[in-house]
């Protein structure tokens, strides 16, 4: 288990990762502090506490974070598959380099099939709440 950490941890494409979702957070900090009026055109009193996440129910919450981890994680697959890729073509017959593009496509796929599979779940338990 610790290898694994270790090797997460150390990984290049969990860099990229963060190094994504810091900056993400950072130019939505950005947008919302530059436009003061965004809290005064949201059709909330100034003397309220008003919902920001736009969500009514629990269900929709989940289904907007799911949302957002999908759009994310996908681009991010992209860009892991197109890293792969040019691994295996700089591969050169080295049997590492092809193991390590390997090991990065089928992870990359195995993510994917997550996110996707986690967006099916909320479909699946949003449909059963509401239809019961």
């Amino acid at each position: 288990m610790k290898s694994i950490i270790h090797k997460l941890k150390n990984s290049p494409l969990i860099k990229i990762f963060s190094y994504l979702i810091i900056s993400l957070g950072l130019t939505i900090k950005t947008f919302a502090l530059e436009d003061p009026g965004v809290l005064e055109n949201s059709g909330c009193p100034a003397n309220q506490i008003c919902n920001p996440l736009k969500a009514q129910s629990l269900i929709q919450l989940i289904e907007n974070v799911v949302d957002i981890i999908m759009q994310i994680g996908l681009v991010v697959a992209v860009v892991a598959i197109i890293w792969a890729g040019f691994l295996y073509v700089t591969a050169q017959g080295s049997e590492e380099k092809v193991k390590k593009a390997h090991s990065i496509f089928l992870w990359t796929i195995v993510g994917v099939a997550i996110i996707l599979g986690a967006k099916v779940i909320v479909e699946v338990v949003e449909n059963f709440f509401l239809n019961v």
